[in-house]
C-alpha cells in the first residue's frame, strides 16, 4: 500500500511539474530563442525540449523517494 501511494504521489509530482513546464520554460523559450529557422534556433529550442525532459522524470523519482521514505516513518 505504501508502495502504491508512492507510485500515486510521483505521478501527480510529474503531472504539475509538466503543467509548470509547459506554462513557464515555453515563455522563457520564446523570449530567450529565435523563431529562424537556423541551427542555433533549434539546438535552443532543443535545449528547452531536454530540460523539459529530464525535469519531469526527476520531479517524480523524487517525489516517490520523499514520500516511500516519510511512508516508512508513520507506519
Amino acid at each position: 500500500m505504501k508502495t502504491l501511494a508512492s507510485i500515486v504521489l510521483g505521478l501527480l509530482a510529474s503531472y504539475f511539474t509538466l503543467l509548470w513546464v509547459v506554462g513557464h520554460l515555453d515563455t522563457l523559450s520564446q523570449a530567450m530563442c529565435s523563431t529562424d529557422f537556423t541551427l542555433p534556433a533549434l539546438a535552443c529550442r532543443f535545449g528547452g525540449l531536454g530540460i523539459t525532459l529530464l525535469l519531469i522524470p526527476l520531479a517524480g523519482a523524487a517525489t516517490f523517494l520523499v514520500a516511500r521514505g516519510i511512508l516508512a516513518k508513520l507506519g
